[in-house]
């Protein structure tokens, strides 16, 4: 059982042996062999022998994680625009990482954007999540890239397509990191492309298990808004100084 369910679950199981209800329902999280969590939709009852004592527990569990994933990926998309009006351009892209790195079970993430057309990238935001040992005394921004001299990360603008390195120890194109960087031991690259061109990479990192396409997924899905929404949001900025 997931950790933080097991109470729940205990609690949930007691009612049905004491007595106190007959069926209950209940969303309840597990821990894959694999190490990810998925989300199950929990129907018991309980049934009784002659002296009425409880016999025995029927239970029906059905994976419901792609609907969570699913009402979780639209929450996400809601929480970004409703921030449009309270956060600057930098803040909304801190958002969008703090909502990829909880989708995708990753407790850092950086968000570059190329505002010029060239093969030049800046740093516009880097999180790191508040439960994570790992942070990161890089100065941001602003910090830029040159695509041609960047490390393994790059390759995901380099291919314009998402990137997936599990070990980040033996990917190819590795280099070093800045001074103050937190190491990497997995990272996931999701290049936002308009026109052919990339505009932006949102990147997350040190998942506890190794990324999946579900991942690359849920991190494109949070990606693509982000750019939209910042992009808008530094226009109305601008428009408001001149």
């Amino acid at each position: 059982m997931y950790p933080e369910d097991i109470a729940t679950g205990y609690a949930t199981i007691q009612r049905l042996i004491s007595g106190e209800t007959d069926r209950v329902e209940m969303e309840k999280r597990y821990v894959h062999k694999s190490g990810h969590v998925i989300w199950t939709r929990v129907s018991g009852t309980i049934a009784r022998d002659d002296a009425n004592d409880a016999y025995y527990l029927i239970c029906h569990v059905r994976d419901i994680t792609d609907r969570k994933r699913a009402e979780e990926l639209v929450r996400i998309r809601v929480h970004l625009l409703e921030s449009t009006a309270s956060q600057s351009a930098e803040e909304l892209l801190q958002t969008a990482l703090a909502e990829a790195g909880a989708l995708t079970e990753s407790p850092v993430g950086f968000y570059l954007l190329n505002e010029n057309g060239n093969e030049r990238f800046s740093l516009q935001a880097w999180w790191s999540s508040s439960i994570s040992n790992q942070s990161c005394s890089i100065q941001v921004p602003p910090l830029h890239y040159n695509i041609d001299f960047a490390g393994a990360w790059a390759d995901g603008i380099r291919k314009r397509q998402p990137l997936i390195h599990n070990d980040f120890a033996s990917a190819p194109n590795r280099k070093g990191f800045p001074e103050g960087h937190v190491p990497i031991t997995r990272e996931l690259v999701v290049p936002v492309l308009r026109d052919s061109r990339v505009v932006g990479v949102l990147a997350v990192g040190n998942k506890a298990t190794e990324y999946t396409q579900e991942d690359v997924e849920a991190a494109s899905y949070v990606a693509n808004p982000a750019w939209e929404i910042n992009l808008r949001k530094r226009a109305e900025t601008a428009l408001e100084e001149s």
